[in-house]
């Protein structure tokens, strides 16, 4: 009888939402699909995540920051659980990295290639800034796990993400679907846009942000 009730449970999820939304409630599990990611080209790194309806309604498309606007103030908790805010970073340059999800192959790269010129380019006077829609556990899991230096920020409700313009339609393997868009942000020191990375190279993000310093 059991069996026979997640069998009902099944067709009728199918039939309500769809077969890959059945694998992708958000926070929970990723597509059953293996994705192969071309991670020096910056395609992304995870698989479509769906966010439920009500948060959904939260998050509206992509806005476009151009060279020049005032960067948008942020404030969320960082992989320690402390609060961080751009503004804490007043006078300083900083570069803000948008990515889909943690430990997964192209954030990975991406985040080591800035780890491993992390030295050098606060040598000159820049700051750096993670950011994705993962909590904070996994923000720190993934800063643990390969010892990253600098924030990273948790930014479940999507707030700062959208505010960056970097929530946006996106295709994996035909479909298309909302997602985080990979993205980079340089800030003055006067707290404008100085650059935006739309094209990452995941591989040599951080040598890629030093030749522009």
């Amino acid at each position: 009888m059991a069996k026979l009730e997640c069998i009902k449970f099944l067709f009728t999820q199918v039939a309500q939402f769809g077969i890959l939304n059945m694998f992708n409630y958000p926070d929970t599990a990723h597509s059953k699909i293996n994705a192969k990611e071309n991670t020096a080209s910056g395609i992304d790194c995870a698989p479509p995540i769906s966010i439920g309806p009500s948060r959904a309604l939260n998050i509206q498309k992509e806005k476009m920051l151009k060279i020049g606007d005032k960067a948008p103030d942020f404030t969320h908790l960082d992989q320690h659980g402390e609060k961080v805010s751009l503004s804490d970073y007043a006078g300083k340059k900083v570069l803000v990295w948008f990515f889909p999800k943690a430990n997964t192959p192209g954030c990975t790269a991406e985040g080591c290639d800035l780890r491993d010129h992390y030295d050098v380019l606060q040598s000159k006077d820049l700051e750096i800034i993670g950011i994705s829609k993962d909590s904070v556990k996994k923000q720190k899991n993934f800063a643990t796990k390969y010892e990253f230096p600098y924030p990273m920020l948790s930014d479940e409700e999507g707030s700062t993400i959208n505010a960056f313009g970097c929530w946006g339609t996106k295709k994996f393997m035909g479909r298309e679907f909302d997602g985080i868009l990979r993205k980079s942000f340089l800030i003055s020191k006067e707290g404008t846009i100085e650059r935006i990375y739309d094209k990452v190279k995941t591989k040599t993000h951080g040598a890629d942000v030093l030749a522009d310093l």
